[in-house]
């Protein structure tokens, strides 16, 4: 779980380098973020300390707050399932918005 922690602090402290970013930059550390958050969601982790954990970038604190509104599974499976798509429906929204899947 440290690692996870530690994984959430550094991906939300970049938001002003993404700022200026390709998209082929941006959108996989948008993906590896949003990975980590749900992981620690679907682990447990409170949704008081993601947001403790988040609160230097806007868009991680958004991740949690989309994070927390889905289902915590109980099967290694299911958790597994709902990370990809989280973290797919993430790195989607980032091409998008790039304009790369436009």
């Amino acid at each position: 779980m440290k690692n996870i922690f530690a994984a959430i602090a550094l991906c939300a402290t970049m938001a002003p380098a993404i700022a200026t970013a390709q998209a082929s930059e941006v959108c996989p550390m948008i993906g590896n973020l949003a990975e980590s958050i749900m992981t620690a969601r679907q682990r447990g982790l409170s949704l008081s300390d993601a947001y403790e954990l988040t609160t230097e970038s806007e868009i991680a604190t958004d991740m949690v707050g989309a994070a927390y509104g889905e289902t915590r599974w109980h099967t290694e499976s299911a958790q597994t399932r709902a990370v990809q798509d989280f973290r797919e429906t993430w790195e989607l929204s980032c091409y998008e918005l790039y304009g790369d899947l436009a």
